[in-house]
């Protein structure tokens, strides 16, 4: 089974070769005759194997294309630290089903960009750096996540986010009330639900409409090779991308870069990943 699948893809490599074999001979030949007797009427007859050399071609540039794109977009992502300790962040975490309750997350589910997200967002509201999240909770209700007393007349959640997977000290716990009336100023936009993450995401500011952070990265900064690389015709190799650009911890922690609180040690230039590994700095309450 395995001998009968190799020789189908060396058959279809060949098979695409001399179609575009065929296609560029005529292309040729037809170009010549046309510059020969300078019949402007034949030009048309340039149509049939042009458009089938690019298509037939366009697997070996397009993707690698598209990755130079996306590779030189990801290395103009904008940051604009900005004071919010008394706003709230929108988020929709996952979509929003009328069957579900409780619209927050939990870090057994879901994948790894959502998950460190998730508690990005949360330790900057721990800081100070947000004041609330606002989540979906039912499709006609948002649900608003704040830190508070534990004591206090406040709901506390129940599960590993009570007390932010264990960072928050036992008086403090993340409370929640409903917002049916979306209070949050800021807004995440981009895929980043419950269990799907998408390369890029956005914070936009709603009352000013403008974006104040994106970041982006790229999964994958290689193009696959065709089955004409039997043949030796390589795919091109996106320019624009390295090695870099394919982490995506600036992405998912993208809250505690764009909001800052009073003496901010990530607004000095404190490296990502040492700032992650300290100790949540939680405000008094």
């Amino acid at each position: 089974m395995m001998l009968v699948y190799v020789l189908s893809l060396r058959l279809a490599a060949v098979v695409w070769l001399l179609c575009l074999v065929w296609a560029a001979f005529l292309l040729a030949r037809r170009l010549l005759a046309i510059l020969r007797s300078h019949p402007a009427g034949k030009v048309g007859a340039l149509a049939g194997p042009g458009v089938v050399l690019i298509l037939g071609t366009a697997p070996l540039w397009v993707p690698g294309a598209y990755l130079d794109l996306k590779c030189q977009r990801a290395r103009n992502s904008t940051f604009n630290k900005v004071e919010a300790a008394g706003e709230g962040l929108y988020w929709r975490s996952r979509p929003t089903d009328p069957n579900y309750g409780f619209g927050g997350f939990y870090l057994q589910r879901g994948n790894a960009i959502h998950n460190s997200f998730a508690s990005a967002a949360v330790r900057a509201m721990a800081e100070g750096r947000l004041g609330y999240l606002v989540m979906p909770f039912t499709v006609d209700a948002d649900q608003k996540l704040f830190v508070a007393p534990v004591s206090s007349p406040h709901t506390c959640l129940s599960g590993e986010v009570r007390n932010a997977w264990g960072h928050l000290p036992p008086h403090l716990c993340i409370a929640w009330e409903r917002a049916p009336n979306f209070p949050a100023r800021y807004e995440v936009t981009g895929l980043l639900n419950e269990r799907f993450a998408s390369d890029e995401v956005s914070i936009r500011d709603r009352t000013l409409a403008v974006d104040i952070a994106r970041v982006s990265y790229v999964a994958n900064t290689h193009a696959s090779e065709t089955l004409l690389v039997l043949f030796g015709a390589r795919s091109y190799q996106p320019v624009s991308c390295t090695s870099d650009l394919t982490d995506g911890s600036t992405l998912a922690s993208l809250p505690l870069l764009t909001f800052t609180v009073p003496d901010d040690p990530l607004a000095r230039g404190t490296s990502l990943s040492t700032y992650l590994a300290l100790p949540w700095r939680i405000k008094p309450f």
